[in-house]
């Protein structure tokens, strides 16, 4: 076996701490002063920004009253007849028609879908011509149109109501009349309107009528 002396281990102990202080300075000296920022390291992370859109199935009457005031009906005429600007073809306001605001320049009544999904339209009378106007049986007539804006293909069909037609012929009192499939909804595409025609009988009875008009949206066949 081979003896150290002392001298020796104290030696290789010197050698030793002078070698640790030795890299302890040299890595001292080398390191990157604060002021001059991390280095060695990148640090990466991410943020986000998001939405989501719901879906909203909303249709609304921008114009949503034919005015056509007071008046009656001069008694040189059976009836009196007026509508909005869209008419029922062969027919016209006549002068049996005192006082009223009516004749055919009347603005039609719109329906706007202003959700953003494609919808389906019914509308829905709360009175016939007999119940609305009244008077004698014949002479009393409820119609209505509906159509496309002009300039605008908005609604991909048009149903029930695509020409002049009685109100008691499809739909009075509950029961909703399919008028058009696939009403669209982008701007300069998403409108319809409604043509309205009546006739006032000499003979119907004085005092207020009014007929409401509701108008259906659904995105199926349930309307």
């Amino acid at each position: 076996m081979v003896h150290v002396s002392n001298n020796t281990l104290a030696l290789m102990l010197v050698a030793a701490v002078a070698v640790s202080a030795f890299s302890a300075w040299w890595s001292a000296s080398n390191l990157v002063p604060l002021e001059q920022g991390p280095v060695g390291y990148a640090l990466v992370d991410t943020g986000k920004t998001n939405f989501s859109i719901s879906t909203a199935l909303s249709i609304t009457f921008e114009n949503a009253l034919v005015p056509f005031g007071s008046g009656y009906v001069n008694g040189s005429y059976t009836s009196c007849s007026m509508g909005t600007n869209n008419s029922p073809p062969n027919r016209s306001a006549n002068s049996g028609c005192v006082d009223f605001n009516g004749s055919v320049h009347e603005a039609n009544l719109t329906i706007t879908n202003d959700g953003n999904l494609v919808a389906n339209v019914s509308l829905n009378f709360t009175g016939d011509a007999d119940s609305f106007i009244g008077g004698t049986g014949g002479l009393n007539s409820y119609q209505y149109e509906v159509s496309n804006v002009s300039g605008e293909a908005s609604c991909t069909t048009l149903g029930n109501g695509s020409s002049f037609r009685e109100v008691a012929d499809y739909d009075v009192n509950g029961t909703n009349a399919r008028v058009c499939t696939g009403l669209d909804y982008p701007d300069g595409q998403d409108t319809i309107q409604v043509g309205v025609w009546i006739q006032v009988p000499e003979d119907a009875t004085s005092g207020e009528h009014a007929s409401t008009i509701t108008a259906i949206a659904c995105d199926d066949g349930s309307c």
